[in-house]
């Protein structure tokens, strides 16, 4: 799971010049299925202060595996917005300190996650944590990247 994460969170960090257009929600279709579902985008959920509660190792196999039909892709497009909904909300209380980030937010409750959301991205930040203290401590340069408005608003977009 903690990979699964850990790729989540590495796919997101490119976000940070994140461009496109603040569409509230964008359509999913299938040629083999004639139904078009609006799928709410992640700013969606965090304007709404939406609750999100999803399964981050089911939504991360999904990804692994592709899909693969209609609804598997439209579940997984609307868990995405989902979890960059999640990870705003996550990282916005996040705060690099020295080589360390750091959250701010004590429970799930303040950021209107789920348990199982909240502490799968805290496992994910100590895991990142981890890697950067392994890497200094091997003498390789590990330089982690301030949560900045931009890369915040990459994820929303």
């Amino acid at each position: 799971m903690n990979k699964l994460l850990s790729l989540l969170f590495a796919i997101s960090l490119p976000l940070l010049s994140g461009c496109g257009d603040n569409m509230k929600k964008f359509t999913v279709t299938h040629e083999a299925d004639s139904e078009v579902r609006d799928i709410p985008s992640a700013r969606t959920y965090v304007d709404n202060n939406t609750y999100i509660d999803i399964d981050v190792d089911a939504l991360s196999e999904r990804i692994i595996s592709g899909g693969g039909t209609a609804q598997a892709d439209s579940e997984a497009a609307e868990e995405m917005a989902m979890m960059r909904a999640a990870l705003y909300r996550f990282y916005s209380h996040v705060e690099l300190e020295g080589d360390r980030y750091v959250l701010s937010a004590k429970t799930a409750e303040e950021l209107n996650v789920s348990q199982r959301v909240f502490d799968a991205l805290r496992a994910n930040m100590e895991e990142v944590n981890a890697q950067i203290k392994a890497a200094n401590e091997a003498g390789e340069a590990a330089a982690p990247q301030e949560i900045t408005d931009d890369y915040l608003e990459g994820l929303l977009n």
